[in-house]
């Protein structure tokens, strides 16, 4: 019974092979084909999403330009208030009303810089969703450069605060004028990239 069925089946298939060879085929081409089109959108998804993440971290690195060349010239005016501050302690006699103007001016400021997609990026795991990995490793080196002029400033004021010492100052502008340096870079090369 079971040798009758079977060539029952082998006798209808060979018949009909034409027939269920198309069918083979239409179901493959139907399963590739939803396979390439799904991955299709998926990377295009991918794509505006590294696109977006790029457009604002170029809007936070133009934001971080005016920072940066703000606190250069808090430093730079600091600086000189302490020189002119050195040169009328060295030089008597003392004007107490000039010394203490210039001592109260002679304030320090933290520098700090927020960059809230750098954040996400960061914390979220999506950095890898930067696909060119010289700009994504130059964002990442950018932002802990960012931390180290931050750190540095701040133990600079501590120290600043402490032992009066304006040479502290020129550390911080030399770091500060770097960062900038290395913002613009990032910011070309993410338009760059934006362009193409």
């Amino acid at each position: 019974m079971k040798i009758v069925l079977g060539k029952k089946i082998i006798t209808h298939l060979r018949s009909d092979w034409i027939k269920y060879g198309f069918e083979t085929v239409a179901i493959v081409v139907g399963i590739l084909g939803a396979y390439y089109l799904s991955n299709w959108k998926e990377h295009r998804v991918e794509k505006e999403t590294e696109t977006e993440y790029l457009r604002n971290l170029l809007v936070d690195l133009e934001n971080q330009v005016g920072n940066i060349e703000a606190q250069i010239e808090f430093e730079a005016i600091t600086k000189r208030t302490c020189e002119n501050l050195l040169n009328k302690l060295h030089l008597p006699p003392f004007e107490i009303d000039s010394i203490n103007f210039l001592i109260l001016n002679a304030q320090r400021r933290t520098f700090v810089v927020s960059s809230p997609v750098y954040e996400d990026l960061k914390y979220s795991g999506r950095l890898a969703s930067i696909s060119d990995p010289q700009l994504r490793y130059a964002i990442f080196r950018l932002y802990q450069q960012v931390e180290y002029v931050e750190t540095v400033i701040a133990s600079n004021n501590a120290h600043f605060a402490d032992r009066f010492s304006y040479d502290l100052l020129d550390m911080n502008v030399a770091e500060l004028e770097n960062l900038l340096s290395e913002n613009q870079l990032l910011i070309d090369k993410v338009n760059q990239l934006l362009g193409s």
